[in-house]
């Protein structure tokens, strides 16, 4: 029952369900996270903090970047809820904003790195 309950609780903050939303797609790195929702810092940090602390996600690295993504434990469970939703009247037109831009972010990455990232990268050589 305690996992049902901790993921219950992140569907209960639209900002939580945001991110969850993006992350069904696979792993992002934090700066594809905060272009496509385009808010604070520090609020998307409160945010994958408490997701993390819930154990919904897990925090990896590349290189000296943060990556995140579902947890391996949740990735069936979030998929069948965003499906289960999304054909309904109420299908909220954010959520297809925050994917449409994460696409246009995803379509610039290289080598599997987000532009940004790249971009350090090559001025660090």
């Amino acid at each position: 029952m305690e996992d049902l309950v901790r993921f219950g609780k992140c569907l209960a903050d639209p900002s939580s369900v945001r991110v969850l939303s993006l992350l069904r797609d696979g792993e992002l790195c934090i700066c594809e996270l905060m272009a496509t929702l385009q808010g604070s810092s520090s609020k998307l940090n409160r945010i994958l903090k408490k997701l993390r602390e819930l154990q919904i996600i897990k925090v990896g690295r590349h290189g000296h970047w943060l990556v995140y993504k579902v947890h391996p434990r949740y990735t069936d469970l979030v998929e069948t809820v965003f499906e289960t939703f999304k054909d309904s009247a109420d299908w909220d037109e954010q959520l297809t904003k925050d994917h449409n831009k994460l696409a246009e972010l995803v379509s610039r990455r290289v080598d599997g790195w987000c532009a940004p990232l790249r971009q350090d990268l090559m001025v660090g050589t």
